[in-house]
């Protein structure tokens, strides 16, 4: 399976959250996503190939998402234009928004646990996070973070053999609370530690980004251009590239280009596109020269157009 048709795939297995995906560079087809519950905490375990962005809302109301980087030895990986450090865990709130994006391959956990889990004392520890639609980072200290990831790792166990076909050794209903309710609670007390940091993760850039796009992302048509995000945002062209540069790592007409790229590729791959011309695609997405997107599209997903139309029409011939 080539990278793109890897990242098509995860995109389409992420759960817990109204979102996006947007491929930015060409990697490895090392894309892999794995969902596991362990009573009621549902854990993902996911491994980007390449460069990414990812922007979406956590719209499931009554519950908490936790996002940690599992193999992450640098700030490669940012969250509404906030570098994630290596020990970092982003949480976000019901409502919340946020962009994480990444430049180099890398693997993540997230956790998602409903409300209704944590008991009153515990919420006082997460500080007031629950209570706000806004995304934070916590930094973490190295050994309770690695403390947290070994209990992470027990409950996808449990999870793995409840999930198995023999069912041998899945847990009772009992063990599965007992196994989930850890996970709580060593969560709850790595970010309440006393050596851990919170960073606030909606900066101005972030907002700037999120007005730009008010009206949305059509994914059927053109792509807006610079002048309309800049009047959308109603800030000047300069302030625009700043928040470009800090949220999704590039500036406006890079950013714009790729969501094009992406848009196209998408529209290919419906089954509704069986039949049309690939120029026809090409130019309903405001493609005018035709043989520089195919070179440009080619370099990200390491096919042309027509390619993947005959894909395509394989797979639904």
């Amino acid at each position: 399976m080539s990278s793109a048709s890897a990242f098509v795939e995860f995109a389409r297995a992420v759960r817990e959250a109204d979102v996006s995906f947007l491929l930015t560079s060409r990697g490895l087809p090392e894309w892999s996503v794995h969902n596991r519950r362990c009573g009621d905490v549902v854990i993902q375990h996911g491994r980007c190939g390449a460069g990414m962005v990812a922007d979406g809302t956590i719209g499931q109301p009554g519950v908490l998402v936790f996002v940690m980087q599992s193999t992450l030895d640098r700030h490669a990986v940012t969250l509404n234009g906030v570098p994630v450090a290596r020990h970092g865990i982003a949480v976000l709130p019901p409502g919340s928004r946020f962009v994480f994006a990444n430049a180099v391959p890398h693997s993540w956990i997230s956790l998602t646990l409903p409300l209704a889990m944590l008991t009153p004392a515990q919420v006082d520890r997460l500080a007031g996070r629950t209570r706000s639609a806004t995304a934070s980072l916590i930094q973490a200290e190295a050994e309770t973070f690695a403390a947290l990831l070994a209990q992470i790792d027990k409950g996808r166990s449990q999870a793995a053999r409840d999930e198995a076909p023999s069912g041998d050794d899945a847990a009772s209903p009992e063990q599965a609370h007992d196994a989930a309710t850890a996970i709580s609670q060593m969560l709850v007390e790595v970010i309440g530690a006393p050596g851990s940091r919170h960073v606030p993760a909606a900066p101005h850039h972030h907002l700037i980004v999120r007005r730009a796009f008010e009206q949305g992302r059509d994914a059927t048509g053109p792509v807006p251009g610079l002048a309309d995000l800049c009047v959308a945002a109603g800030v000047c062209e300069r302030t625009l590239r700043r928040a470009f540069g800090a949220v999704y790592g590039m500036p406006p007409s890079r950013y714009l280009k790729l969501l094009q790229l992406n848009h196209v590729h998408a529209s290919l791959l419906d089954p509704s596109a069986r039949g049309r011309l690939v120029t026809d695609v090409l130019t309903s997405h405001g493609v005018t020269e035709l043989g520089r997107f195919a070179a440009q599209y080619r370099t990200l997903f390491g096919e042309l157009p027509s390619q993947t139309m005959r894909r395509l029409e394989r797979s639904t011939g």
